[in-house]
């Protein structure tokens, strides 16, 4: 292996390990805020939050998945459809 496989690796478990932080630290987020819910009525502004929250972090792990691949033409084209999937569930409208 040359080096730069070494780096791509290197690259590729960085954005893995971003999309593994992620999913923990908002599991945990969700699971107090909806215990939390049950004692109180729960806003859809802040379920947004936490769902957007996880949208970015899976976005910048992919993007570093994507930096460490090779093959340009191969996962670039996953990215952008991943990203809609995430952001074109419902929305809450926020009236302040």
């Amino acid at each position: 292996m040359y080096i730069i496989d070494f780096i791509a690796i290197g690259i590729g478990l960085i954005g893995a390990s971003i999309i593994i932080w992620g999913v923990l630290k908002t599991a945990v987020e969700f699971i107090v805020f909806e215990a939390r819910s049950l004692l109180k009525d729960a806003t859809c502004r802040q379920r947004e939050s936490i769902r957007i929250k996880l949208g970015s972090y899976l976005l910048i792990g992919l993007e570093f998945l994507i930096a460490g691949r090779w093959e340009p033409y191969g996962f670039l084209g996953e990215a952008p459809f991943v990203g809609s999937l995430l952001f074109s569930g419902s929305r809450c409208e926020i009236l302040n």
